[in-house]
């Protein structure tokens, strides 16, 4: 049995249609009754594209079990939570609050004791091979190229989400060296689809971007230059959602190693931040986007309704993926991010 935690959002639907490729049952922890969550994986799946051909025959293919992630047994009964324990496979750790700006102490309670709660149930699970999704931003604020293996918070964080997400793979890392038992973590960088985002399904930071850039222009009127601090040699890394996920379904494929094995999955071609500046020009022209060393108050709002984004204008992290690149088979790597498909993913 595969079990799955966060399968009805971005990411998680994105990679549920690989898992049930494998031809194993799949259990989904949720935190709505098993009705609810089947609307919104149906939608999820639906909006993510790759997994259309599945939604008939998904709900017999998935079973829902309610789960607090934060609370003992993860809110499961004895019963219930032995019975996954001595069926489970594989555990998929998805499920995350991926608001960078959220309260701290509320990102720590779902990343950090959501994740420990997991391991407790890894634990419990002999045969079960643990898959842990992190960030690549768990670098926090350090330049430069970041190996796969590199933990470290030194340079310290951008932001109260990329702190909890670190706190989560220390826990991960510990429980691995504690148990001797191996684990898979994932980090991919930012994930994005170009595809339009119906009413009611997860959305991924470029589509929150957009959305907080249409109410500023709403707020400010015509026109209105906004400001933002940062660099022209600043990149971010981009990558398809798709792409994400035939990736880490590829190495889940292969056998897992002896330790804590840690994978970049991202783009292997950074995009400009300058890129997306004039992307967003282009998506709301009342705007006129640009790097500034004078922010004035419009540009605090900007900084508000975009979610923190405005804090990594000014980056120039590399990550490195030798790792991933050794997985066979791979997907073949997607195309630079165009001007183009961050106008589409900005207005999904």
């Amino acid at each position: 049995m595969i079990v799955i935690t966060g399968a009805t959002g971005f990411l998680g639907s994105h990679l549920l249609p690989h898992l049930l490729a494998t031809g194993e049952p799949v259990t989904a922890l949720v935190r709505d009754e098993p009705p609810s969550a089947l609307r919104r994986l149906l939608r999820a799946v639906a909006a993510a594209g790759d997994g259309r051909a599945l939604l008939d025959d998904l709900p017999s293919r998935v079973r829902f079990l309610r789960a607090d992630l934060s609370a003992p047994a993860l809110g499961l009964s004895g019963h219930e939570h032995r019975e996954l324990a001595g069926a489970a496979r594989q555990i998929w750790h998805c499920a995350a609050l991926t608001t960078m700006t959220a309260d701290p102490s509320l990102l720590r309670h779902v990343n950090v004791e959501g994740t420990r709660r997991v391991l407790e149930l890894a634990g419990a699970a002999p045969r079960a091979r643990l898959l842990h999704v992190s960030t690549a931003y768990v670098c926090g604020a350090r330049q430069g190229l970041v190996r796969e293996e590199d933990l470290d918070d030194g340079a310290g964080f951008l932001n109260p989400y990329e702190e909890s997400k670190f706190a989560a793979e220390r826990l991960v890392r510990s429980w691995a060296r504690e148990h001797g038992r191996p684990v898979t973590v994932f980090r991919p960088s930012v994930l994005v689809s170009d595809r339009r985002r119906p009413p009611r399904t997860p959305r991924h930071p470029l589509s929150v971007l957009g959305r907080g850039l249409r109410l500023l222009a709403e707020e400010a009127g015509p026109p209105a230059p906004v400001g933002l601090a940062g660099s022209s040699a600043a990149t971010t890394n981009l990558l398809p959602a798709t792409y994400a996920a035939r990736a880490m379904a590829a190495v889940a494929a292969a056998p897992p190693g002896h330790a804590c094995d840690t994978y970049h999955v991202v783009h292997a071609v950074d995009t400009p931040v300058t890129d997306v500046l004039e992307a967003m020009s282009d998506v709301c022209p009342d705007l006129s986007v640009r790097l500034t060393a004078d922010p004035r108050p419009l540009d605090a709002r900007f900084a508000e309704l975009t979610a923190g984004f405005h804090r990594y204008a000014a980056s120039a992290v590399r990550f490195d993926r030798t790792r991933l690149d050794t997985v066979a088979p791979l997907p073949a790597p997607p195309p630079p991010v165009t001007r183009d498909y961050l106008r589409k993913a900005l207005s999904s």
